[in-house]
C-alpha cells in the first residue's frame, strides 16, 4: 500500500508533536486520526479502520507498548511503530521486540526518517 492511500493513527500525549506529525503526514496525502494517548487510541481502533499506527512511548492513562500489547490482545495486525524521548532499558526494548515491533523511533524525529519508515512498513 502507498502511503498516500494509508489512513495512520497517531498516538501522542503532546498536542503539538501531534500536530507536527499530523501536518508531515498529510502533506503526504494520507489520512490522519490522533489520539492522545493509548486508551482513545483503542476506542478508535474499534470503529476505524487504520493502515498503520504511530505512538509515542511514554504516555500518560497507557502508554505505547501497553497499547501494544492491547492491539495484539485484539489481534489486529496492523503495523504499529513507536517512537521515545530517550533511550530504552534493554528489558523493556526486548519486550517491545517480543511484541514483534521493529521501528522504534528516537525525538528529535526527522520528517524524511519517519516517511520512509512508514512506507516501509505499509509495502511489506
Amino acid at each position: 500500500m502507498r502511503l498516500e492511500d494509508a489512513t495512520v493513527l497517531l498516538v501522542d500525549d503532546l498536542p503539538t508533536l501531534r500536530e507536527l506529525f499530523a501536518l508531515w503526514l498529510t502533506r503526504c496525502g494520507c489520512a490522519v486520526l490522533t489520539a492522545k494517548d493509548g486508551a482513545e487510541a483503542i476506542r478508535l481502533l474499534t470503529t476505524q479502520r487504520v493502515d498503520a499506527i504511530l505512538s509515542d512511548i511514554s504516555m500518560p492513562v497507557m502508554d505505547g507498548v501497553t497499547l501494544a500489547v492491547c492491539i495484539r490482545a485484539l489481534q489486529l495486525t496492523t503495523p504499529l511503530l513507536l517512537f521515545s524521548g530517550g533511550e530504552l532499558e534493554a528489558a523493556e526494548l526486548q519486550r517491545i521486540r517480543a511484541l514483534g515491533i521493529e521501528t522504534i523511533l528516537t525525538k528529535p524525529i526527522n520528517r524524511q526518517a519517519l516517511i520512509a519508515e512508514l512506507e516501509r512498513v505499509l509495502s511489506s
